[in-house]
């Protein structure tokens, strides 16, 4: 197909259609026996003591050129919008795929999806862009849970001491000390000193023994693995660039993108999106 065919196609075919037909094939993907994962110890004992184990991440997508005919009337290069993406940590498989035609839009505002969606006993790993006591508060009470990075100049106190030394320290802390709406449920900081620099971790999961501090790390650790699949699948499916100027073509071109599944999956993926586009 020519360049300009497909952004015939990407312009004219309805991408909710697209997304349903999309969903079937990745459902029944989803459905095949998986091969055993090759997991450390650490990895198994937070995989097996789960219900989920997720990474959540935001991302502002590149600017649509004007070049393309839905475009050249505008005076200078829009963004094309906001995505969430939501993928298994260990496996990188999709979970979910939110899009936002508003660059603007704050990871923030995703917080209640992010919260029906994630199963009871759940554990998602996520970054500053979800910080915010309304949604500490909710995880607590709906027993689902969280992992992410803690803020610079939020007042806390120390309520409890679990453990300490020369380079971490364990603590069960309360925020929001003169905040108008402070977090009403305790959370857990695991403080680790890195070269000069302590870097600070929250989480409401209180209990060490369902979650160790050296596993608080490595599990954090694991989200900037996101980065490595959506840079994976683009190169596969051949998705580095956004190959048309309207919404339309862009959330088309962005559902495929946003499955990280095994490499035959994801060839799969790759002749049903070019499929259904061509016909």
């Amino acid at each position: 197909m020519s360049k300009q065919a497909l952004s015939q196609r990407l312009m004219s075919l309805p991408a909710s259609l697209f997304l349903e037909m999309f969903e079937q094939l990745v459902n029944r993907l989803k459905e095949k026996p998986n091969p055993t994962l090759a997991l450390q110890n650490w990895q198994q004992e937070i995989h097996q003591r789960w219900s989920a184990v997720w990474i959540a991440d935001g991302s502002t997508l590149e600017r649509l050129q004007r070049h393309l005919g839905q475009l050249q009337g505008q005076p200078q290069n829009p963004l094309a919008g906001k995505m969430m993406m939501v993928v298994e940590v260990f496996s990188h498989r999709r979970v979910a795929a939110w899009y936002d035609c508003n660059a603007q839009r704050s990871e923030m505002t995703w917080w209640q999806e992010l919260l029906e969606l994630l199963p009871s006993g759940g554990l998602v790993v996520i970054d500053l862009g979800f910080f915010g006591f309304e949604w500490f508060d909710a995880m607590s009470a709906a027993r689902k849970y969280f992992l992410t990075r803690q803020k610079q100049k939020v007042g806390y106190k120390v309520v409890k001491t679990l453990s300490c030394g020369r380079y971490y320290r364990d603590e069960i802390i309360q925020m929001g000390l003169h905040h108008t709406h402070p977090c009403r449920s305790q959370v857990r900081q695991v403080s680790v000193l890195w070269g000069k620099t302590w870097h600070r971790y929250l989480t409401n999961i209180l209990d060490p023994q369902m979650l160790s501090a050296p596993q608080v790390c490595q599990l954090y650790h694991c989200r900037w693995q996101i980065e490595d699949a959506f840079l994976l699948t683009k190169r596969l499916l051949g998705l580095a660039y956004l190959w048309v100027g309207g919404r339309n073509g862009v959330q088309i071109q962005l559902y495929p993108s946003s499955v990280t599944l095994r490499n035959q999956d994801i060839r799969k993926i790759a002749i049903l999106a070019t499929t259904i586009i061509r016909k």
